[in-house]
This record gives structure tokens, C-alpha cells and sequence, in this order.
């Protein structure tokens, strides 16, 4: 009955016909009617934090999941990884993730590969996550393939026949219309054609020489070489290296390079305290971009509004905040969220960061129609 209200088959067409029949056959127990259930209402609400049904669409999904649909169950994994509807548990989603891959499901492969190749919920591997990312990869799923390409490439600095691995993937992913692997095959194309051997170029030799002696700016901008991948070969663990050398030093730049790759697990595991830690530096030591950063991630991890804005506010600023009515403090919340919002935008292309990694997403136009 549910299937013809959705489909609209016989009678009208409604969703919300749908999802009483749904529910009614959930609570007897149906575990493909659980995860319909969960996907219509995830798919009306978009896990919006304040949607009310938001418990009921994790409520049907563990149900689901905890009954063995391996639909339930990769779903379920990408809320836990990604904070969707639920706050982010890394060790929940590769709970889940592992479940699936016990199954031989692809989708798990590929979730467990992005745990490890991002440290979430376990350390950080490349080699495990290209491991999950082959198995994966193998079996057709494109992101995988565009995923380990670029593990594979990122892997290129210590072993030598990478490259070959890394471009196979890639081209594999791009043969299979995935816009960004065609795009970083062009990117290492153009790249090979234009760099400069690090052995040959004085520049490189001279900052390598100053940063060994404990000059902060030769290290910094050193790192930043490694980091952007210019006239010489990109490695986010040698920019990590430099950075933080120059950071410990207490040089703002750095500081605020190494609290983004803490944040976007570049060359490192991912880590929100270490961070908001070299962020907050960076910002105490007049670096202003890092406010944007900073801010941005406790949006991200606080829900008090109070809270949030004593952390990103100076004290002029708060005092200005306490004494608004609250119609007033709510325009100047908004005002400062959307303030983050338009400097991250303005700031993401200034400093050039991409993700090279597939955001996980729960496939919302499948309906498990087996009875």
C-alpha cells in the first residue's frame, strides 16, 4: 500500500500516505519498511538539526541496521561520519562501515577507506585506506577509484611506482565521467611540465639551508612550497614538517597553516582541539584570517549560541552582545555567522583548499522495494 501512495499507482499520489503506511508496517517489525520510513522522512527534512522528526529518522535507521539492511546500515555509517542529523562519532561510523565490509559490500570498503585514509575513529593510514579503497575501487565504484587514485599520488614521495597506480585510478575515475579526477589528472600534467627539480632550484636550496638554521620565515615559506606543490613536489607532510617548526617558534602564519591542516587532515590525523589550538594562536598573535577559521569550527561543534559568540567576539564585542535585547542578539548572531560564512568562502579560494576526498552521502533516491 505504501509503494502505491508513493508511486502513486491506483490511487494519489502522497508522501505522507506513504510514510503512514510505512510506519505502520515499521512498527511490526518490516525492516525494509523502517529504512523506507527513515529514508522519506530523512529525504523531507534533510537532517536539519531543528526538523522535528530528526529522532525518528535514526530511530528507524538503527532499527533497520541493527535487523542486518546493509541500505540501513551504510547510511547510518555516513551520519556517524559525517554529523548528519546526529553528532559526529567516528568510532560508530566505522562500526558500521566494518559490518558492511565483513559482507563483502562495496560501500563499506569505501567507508571504512575513508576512515582510515582521514584518522576518524582509527589512526591514520594510507596504506589501509588504500587497501579498502582497491577492493572497492575493483568492484566498479568510482569514487573509490578517484579516492585511491589520489591516495596513491599523495603517496608518490616515498615510493616511486605510486605514480603509475595513482594516474591508472585516476584515469579510470575520469573514463567514468568523474569531473574532479579528470580535473588532478590535468593538474599533474601541467604540473610535471612546470616543476623544477628541488636539487636545481637555488631558491629551494637557500630556504633549506635558512630553515635548517631556525630561521621561522624560510620554514614557513618553505612549507608553503610543499604545501601548494610549487617548483617543487607537493607533500602535505613535509608543508605539516615546516609549518610546524615555524610555528613552535610562534610565527602566526604557520600557526594558522597548521591548525588547517589539523582541520582538513592534511598530512596528518584530522584534529578539532589541535585545530582551534593553532588557530587561537595564529588569531592571538594578530594573524586575523584565523578568526574566520576558528569561528567557522565552533559553529560547527557548539549549538549555544552564548557560547559561540563569547569565544569569537573580543571582549568589547560581548559586552556590546550581553547588552542587546534579545531581538537585538539574534540579528548580531546572525550577522557574525554569516560574516564566517562569507570570509570562509572568500578565504577557501585564497588559500586554495580542495578537498581531494568524496564527502560521503547517503543515497536518498533509493527505495528499498523488496518484499
Amino acid at each position: 500500500m505504501a509503494f502505491l501512495y508513493l508511486k502513486g499507482k491506483g490511487v494519489e499520489q502522497s508522501e505522507s500516505d506513504a510514510i503512514y503506511w510505512f510506519r505502520l508496517s515499521a512498527e511490526r517489525g518490516n525492516v525494509q519498511a523502517q529504512y523506507n520510513l527513515a529514508l522519506l522522512l530523512y529525504k523531507r527534512g534533510n537532517f536539519d538539526y531543528k526538523y522535528k522528526e530528526q529522532p525518528e529518522i535514526m530511530y528507524w535507521l538503527e532499527k533497520a541496521a541493527k535487523q542486518g539492511n546493509t541500505k540501513a546500515q551504510y547510511a547510518l555509517g555516513v551520519c556517524y561520519y559525517e554529523g548528519e542529523g546526529v553528532k559526529i562519532s567516528n568510532t560508530r561510523a566505522i562500526y558500521w562501515f566494518r559490518k558492511l565490509a565483513e559482507k563483502r559490500d562495496v560501500q563499506g570498503y569505501f567507508g571504512l577507506g575513508m576512515c582510515y585514509y582521514e584518522g576518524k575513529g582509527t589512526e591514520q593510514s594510507y596504506e589501509k585506506a588504500i587497501y579498502w579503497f582497491e577492493r572497492a575501487a575493483e568492484q566498479g565504484n568510482i569514487e573509490a577509484q578517484y579516492t585511491l587514485g589520489i591516495c596513491y599520488y599523495e603517496s608518490a614521495e616515498s615510493k616511486e611506482n605510486m605514480k603509475e597506480r595513482a594516474t591508472y585510478w585516476l584515469e579510470k575515475a575520469c573514463e567514468n565521467f568523474n569531473d574532479e579526477a579528470c580535473q588532478k589528472l590535468n593538474d599533474i600534467t601541467i604540473g610535471h611540465k612546470n616543476r623544477e627539480s628541488e636539487v636545481e632550484t637555488s631558491e629551494i636550496r637557500d630556504l633549506l639551508q635558512k630553515a635548517n638554521k631556525g630561521n621561522s620565515i624560510a620554514q614557513c615559506n618553505l612549507a608553503t612550497l610543499y604545501y601548494e606543490g610549487e617548483k617543487i613536489e607537493q607533500s602535505y607532510s613535509k608543508a605539516f614538517y615546516w609549518y610546524k617548526k615555524a610555528a613552535q617558534q610562534g610565527y602566526a602564519k604557520a600557526q594558522f597553516y597548521l591548525g588547517l591542516q589539523y582541520e582538513r587532515a592534511e598530512g596528518i590525523s584530522y584534529s578539532l582541539s589541535d585545530a582551534i589550538y593553532w588557530y587561537k594562536k595564529a588569531l592571538g598573535n594578530g594573524y586575523s584570517d584565523a578568526r574566520c577559521f576558528l569561528g567557522n569550527l565552533y559553529f560547527i561543534e557548539i549549538e549555544n549560541p552564548e557560547e559561540v559568540m563569547k569565544k569569537i567576539m573580543t571582549k568589547e564585542e560581548y559586552k556590546k552582545y550581553l547588552k542587546e535585547d534579545d531581538t537585538g542578539k539574534i540579528f548580531m548572531f546572525m550577522g557574525a555567522k554569516a560574516g564566517i560564512g562569507k570570509c570562509m568562502e572568500q578565504l577557501n579560494l585564497e588559500y586554495r583548499i580542495k578537498r581531494n576526498k568524496e564527502k560521503l552521502k547517503i543515497p536518498i533516491d533509493l527505495i528499498d522495494e523488496t518484499e
